[in-house]
């Protein structure tokens, strides 16, 4: 029988057997590991059992069993080719530490110093962080609003009882050097037609008032304006002058170079070691280490040796709060309570090396100011804009155990220590008034006995603020008892809520109370109050305090209702549209309003171009101007806003009393007047409510005729805009739309090709190729681009703007730039700003035809082709 067997095999080769034998067992643990194969690869998660897959797993790595680690932090960290993903930071990131750990009280402190890295916090952030909506605004945390809706209460509150705001984010700079050298610099960029009086006036030069000047660049006048800044001289001293500049933080760059310009500075010294590296285990109290962030021992400074002059920044030595409303003066009252002289007396003899104790040892100044301040008990005692130092007791030893508001002759919140009812406190007063009296009758200067105004007015320029010296500053909060002790001290009170009695160990704090009389174009609403100036590290002490007494507290929104109640349109809550703090405001604004635009659906938006509205996110200014241009070589950018007080009063005079042919005479002499806006008031007459940038335009004697026949039948429009015309541009919007709707389902369908031939591929370099296409037909980049030409296709191309103007049925005059319901006048309102020119036809109009008188026509033209009729008021600063 044939054998069929193969032959024996006589030889092998190891390196052929081995090698295979290996494949064999890598496909075979690679089937294992892979079920599914190539096409259906699982991950390191899915190989735990599935009663212990969570989606906590996902997240922390350590929650996985300990073999299968490495692989979860290679998918964590890597990409499908193994790369590292962008995300993921080479160093190691740094492990936060346990809760325990981070609530420490240390740990704490360093975390609320390392918070305000990006942004400042003013020393109320937390007290607003937990009750306002916040914001970054202006390199620092603003509160904007209080959480709840409460406009209505703060007009309240603000009309018959008190409020207040932490402005402490307001730039502070002192300037030293020569009286004169100072003034003569300011002369440049404070030019005397936009401001009453100048920086050395008689007035301000004692130091017993506070000023207010409109800065523009240097010999820039009327262009090139800059906003406005609150200053205050220091007390006369032995070597020079000295004055505290309060600008807004929006300018401040601005006015500091200014500044730096005029008066040839140079950067003597700047600080550039971080403060939050210091070495905060050494003795210091918590306050201290709070306000390390302010860096307040090391000082930005500018100098000019040659004329002995330096800037310093003072930012965040000196806190300021605003106060507002009737009843401001007794909520001070019954907070700053001024240094007793017997425990005055018992600070220096126990403490002397106390940084006030050159001025507590004076106890005649401590009497007259205890019974001048308890003697003021009316808003109009107070010289306007007076500056008045004050050495005050720690607001925390009479907090009281209730909020509970201050009411006048409320003789339940009253203090014994503060009534001038005393025999020995009368009998001194009368002692103080005779001697004055005495010394004005042998000088020949005395008609009556001095009054209340006339005592404070006597106070306010022998006293010389503690504030004023800088080291004294520095070293105050060292001496401030720290709220734990303060609490433990009251906790051991035989009565709750008994005043505590600390003797010598009672902190005095010296303030500065401003006064500020307020300004009312509407009449029947002001903003008069007082301006709180505090050391650093005492505004949460001052500010809790007067929480207490029921004072309400506002923000930014809140500052620019108020604002718009007293029609000050010149406010800094309004930023001027002739600067650049009102540019950079314009184009923030301009983004916004667009992007809410844009984000309603194309159905639910109001069509522009039938509403022949040219700039529906902003006010087109410069449009306005030129369209107002009878000269073709006339200039018409850049445009300036008029400040000039007496020709602004002049033009108000001249509208109130509707004298049109001297209106007419007083614009025509305005200097470059086709560059010219003017603030107005618009008062709406009947229904409507005026928006943002509503446009304001010059009626016809129809129109007139019109609303005198319809004056009781409000419903019916005076007139209505015309509708233009979409037809065209639908079409484009529509053709432009379909050809992208091709254009991405062409590529949608590349992009699905090449995806399938990567799962039947297995050639790398195909398969980076099929990647690279993918990316290459990616829509994103082109979506962006058809997004951009379609939302141009919804708005009125710049080009065509003056047409659009000259196509409106009534002549525009300017544009509003806030609008509302106004509480205090029960009706409608608005500020804003209109042409010079547009006013002078107006004002021509006027004079022709009495019957037109102040009557304009105003439209909402985002969103409305009705106009509603109001009357028209010039503004004053």
């Amino acid at each position: 029988m044939e054998d069929k067997s193969e032959p024996a095999t006589v030889s092998v080769s190891v390196r052929q057997f081995v090698t295979a034998r290996t494949q064999e067992l890598i496909a075979i643990s690679s089937r294992i590991s892979n079920p599914g194969g190539k096409e259906k690869a699982y991950t390191p998660f899915k190989h735990i059992p599935k009663n212990l897959r969570r989606r906590a797993v996902s997240h922390n790595v350590k929650r996985m069993p300990f073999r299968f680690r490495p692989k979860v932090s290679d998918t964590v960290t890597k990409d499908g080719r193994g790369n590292p993903l962008s995300f993921v930071s080479s160093s190691k990131v740094k492990k936060c530490g346990s809760r325990k750990h981070r609530r420490r009280k240390g740990n704490l402190l360093l975390e609320f110093n390392r918070r305000q890295r990006t942004y400042k916090w003013m020393e109320t952030h937390i007290w607003h962080a937990k009750r306002f909506h916040i914001e970054p605004k202006w390199n620092y945390k603003i509160p904007i609003a209080p959480c709840d809706k409460g406009r209505r209460a703060l007009y309240r509150s603000t009309k018959n009882y008190a409020t207040m705001q932490d402005i402490s984010f307001t730039s502070v700079f002192q300037l030293d050097g020569d009286f004169d050298v100072i003034c003569s610099g300011f002369s440049s960029i404070a030019p005397i037609n936009s401001n009453a009086l100048s920086i050395g006036a008689r007035m301000f030069a004692t130091g017993e008032r506070q000023g207010k000047l409109h800065i523009y660049k240097q010999e820039a006048y009327p262009f090139g304006y800059i906003g406005e800044v609150h200053f205050q001289w220091l007390k006369k001293r032995e070597s020079g002058s000295s004055v505290w500049l309060w600008v807004h933080p929006a300018i401040r760059e601005e006015i500091l170079k200014e500044l730096v310009l005029v008066f040839d500075l140079n950067l003597d010294f700047h600080n550039n070691k971080s403060c939050f590296d210091e070495d905060t285990s050494s003795k210091m109290t918590i306050d201290e280490i709070k306000l390390l962030p302010k860096n307040l021992r090391d000082r930005s400074q500018w100098t000019n040796t040659g004329k002995g002059l330096s800037l310093t920044d003072l930012q965040g030595e000196v806190n300021r709060i605003r106060f507002s409303g009737p009843e401001t003066l007794n909520v001070l009252r019954d907070v700053l309570r001024t240094s007793v002289p017997e425990t005055a007396q018992q600070i220096v003899e126990s403490n002397a090396k106390s940084v006030l104790s050159s001025f507590l040892s004076d106890q005649d100044l401590l009497q007259r100011q205890h019974l001048v301040w308890n003697l003021l008990d009316n808003f109009q005692d107070f010289p306007a804009y007076s500056v008045l130092p004050l050495i005050v007791r720690d607001p925390r030893v009479f907090l009281p155990q209730s909020r509970a508001k201050i009411l006048l002759n409320n003789e339940e919140n009253s203090d014994p220590e503060d009534d001038c009812t005393d025999i020995e406190e009368v009998e001194h007063l009368d002692s103080v008034v005779e001697m004055e009296t005495n010394s004005e009758i042998n000088n020949g200067t005395a008609s009556h006995i001095p009054e209340v105004g006339e005592l404070l007015t006597t106070f306010i320029s022998k006293v010389v603020s503690p504030l004023e010296d800088y080291h004294l500053r520095l070293n105050l909060i060292k001496e401030k008892m720290t709220d734990e002790d303060f609490c433990k001290r009251r906790a051991g009170l035989l009565i709750p809520g008994s005043e505590m009695v600390l003797g010598w160990e009672e902190n005095q704090i010296p303030v500065i109370l401003v006064h500020r009389p307020g300004t009312s174009n509407s009449g029947n609403y002001s903003d008069c109050g007082f301006d709180l100036i505090l050391p650093a590290g005492w505004t949460m002490a001052f500010w809790i305090a007067f929480a207490y007494r029921a004072v309400r507290v506002t923000g930014l929104r809140d500052s620019v209702s108020c604002a718009f109640e007293t029609g000050n349109l010149h406010s800094p809550y309004f930023p001027p549209p002739d600067s650049y703090f009102g540019a950079a405001e314009k184009l923030t604004t301009e983004e916004s309003k667009r992007g809410e635009y844009f984000n309603l659906a194309p159905a639910k938006r109001p069509n522009l171009i039938k509403l022949s509205c040219c700039s529906p996110f902003t006010q087109d200014y410069a449009g306005l101007l030129e369209f107002w241009k009878d000269d073709t070589d006339a200039k018409t950018d850049p445009y300036y806003i008029l400040r000039d007080q007496e020709k602004l009063n002049l033009l108000g005079r001249n509208v109130k009393s509707k004298f049109w042919c001297k209106l007419v005479e007083n614009l025509s002499s305005i200097v470059n007047i086709h560059q010219c806006l003017i603030g107005v008031r618009i008062d709406i007459l009947g229904r409507g409510k005026p928006a943002d940038g509503a446009i304001i335009c010059i009626p016809t004697i129809s129109d007139v005729e019109k609303y005198s026949s319809q004056r009781k039948i409000s419903d019916i429009p005076i007139h209505i805009e015309p509708s233009q015309s979409d037809a065209l541009k639908h079409k484009e919007r529509l053709d432009f739309r379909q050809k992208h709707q091709k254009i991405m389902a062409f590529l949608r369908k590349k992009r699905k090709k090449l995806r399938r031939e990567n799962k039947q591929c297995d050639n790398d370099d195909v398969l980076l190729a099929n990647n690279a296409l993918i990316h290459h037909y990616n829509s994103q980049k082109l979506s962006q681009v058809y997004n951009h030409n379609m939302n141009n296709m919804w708005l009125i191309p710049k080009e065509n703007y003056l047409e659009t103007y000259h196509n409106l049925s009534r002549k525009p005059m300017g544009f509003f730039t806030y609008g509302g319901n106004e509480y205090s006048q029960g009706k409608c309102s608005a500020l804003g700003y209109v042409s010079a020119v547009a006013l002078l036809e107006f004002a021509k109009n006027a004079a022709s035809n009495k019957r037109l008188g102040q009557f304009v026509l105003v439209r909402n033209w985002v969103d409305s082709l009705i106009y509603r009729t109001g009357k028209l008021k010039i503004l004053n600063l």
